[in-house]
């Protein structure tokens, strides 16, 4: 994912870094016309100018950030609009129906609250915003305000968020692009081979604790393979069920990555859970008749830090009560940070 930062420059100028910092840390591509280890492109052409050029960049983005606060601005010259080169990547990127986040300066916010309940007076003068800025900074967050999409219905990206300091702004950012930034480094980590390829090649199904007072429990063998390259570590596997439920906590210390020199061993991962929790997370699809699907999730570490969940079918409960496992071996599917992503069995060919 590319990111495209839309700001001043020159009054924004520690907080453009901060962001940059950010991003870098989240693993997105960003776009920063000012500094050199950006994704931004600078077009050589002398006939090309720098808002062109921006433009550009902008098109090639996959989400905008528009970060506004004290300044506007200056407005350019034909051959584009009379406004800033902020306003006009907003409107570039409105065109081409970009994801927008659109943050605004609570003090800036409170000059524009106070400019409309004074009636919109023309040469206002805010406490925030510059005399010869606020006009255009007005207006701005007026059109954002006005969005609306084709239907006439109100646009996605017509919200915006007020931030305080620079360290407010850069906690909202990182909490509203967290997940598709998180979808990205998980597409950068499998097209690599830097993620482990769990596979459940056996399965076993055993009642335990026959004659105890607490009841019997139910134990699901599992035997884990690792095809990939790249180690697991810190695996913890439960049962989830149709209802949402996660039970059970199963635990593995590693699975190693298997090579020509290690052998393929399977490492037991044991589910265990009372057989009363099983049939209650079980009995209303059960009662009706209906078959009854259970997934395996493992969570676990790899050696970049990254968490990433597995899942997979493991087994079906039908009405009487028969459990019927998928069968073998069972590839899982591949997840990080709550984003689905490719399937382990796409990304090595296997049907």
């Amino acid at each position: 994912m590319t990111i495209f930062v839309s700001s001043t420059c020159y009054d924004l100028i520690d907080l453009r870094d901060e962001l940059r910092n950010d991003l870098r840390d989240l693993g997105v591509r960003y776009m920063f016309s000012e500094y050199g280890d950006s994704d931004f492109l600078v077009e050589t052409a002398p006939e090309t100018n720098s808002i062109e050029t921006c433009l550009t960049n902008l098109r090639a983005s996959d989400l905008v950030i528009v970060v506004l606060s004290q300044r506007y601005g200056p407005r350019l010259k034909a051959p584009f609009e009379s406004i800033s080169a902020t306003h006009t990547e907003y409107r570039e990127a409105v065109k081409l129906r970009k994801p927008i986040r659109f943050y605004v300066r609570n003090r800036l916010e409170a000059d524009h609250a106070s400019w409309a309940a004074n009636g919109k007076v023309i040469n206002f003068k805010g406490v925030w915003a510059k005399n010869q800025d606020a006009e255009g900074l007005f207006a701005l967050l007026e059109e954002h305000k006005r969005l609306v999409d084709q239907d006439g219905s109100a646009n996605r990206n017509n919200w915006y968020n007020t931030f305080i300091s620079s360290v407010d702004l850069r906690g909202m950012i990182r909490k509203d692009i967290a997940p598709r930034a998180f979808r990205s480094t998980a597409q950068k980590l499998i097209e690599n081979g830097n993620v482990p390829i769990l596979i459940v090649a056996t399965q076993g199904l055993q009642t335990v604790g026959a004659g105890s007072p607490s009841g019997t429990s139910l134990r699901f063998d599992l035997g884990l393979l690792n095809a990939g390259s790249i180690p697991a570590f810190n695996i913890r596997a439960m049962l989830k069920f149709e209802n949402g439920d996660l039970r059970g906590d199963g635990r593995v210390a590693a699975v190693l990555a298997s090579t020509d020199e290690s052998p393929k061993i399977a490492r037991n991962a044991c589910i265990e859970m009372p057989t009363k929790d099983f049939l209650s997370s079980i009995s209303p699809d059960a009662q009706s008749g209906k078959p009854f699907q259970i997934t395996v999730r493992f969570d676990y570490m790899i050696p970049t830090g990254h968490l990433l969940t597995d899942e997979t079918t493991l087994c079906c409960v039908c009405a009487n009560g028969t459990v019927n496992f998928a069968g073998n071996p069972l590839y899982c599917g591949k997840f990080i940070g709550g984003m689905v992503n490719y399937l382990t069995r796409e990304m090595i060919g296997t049907s």
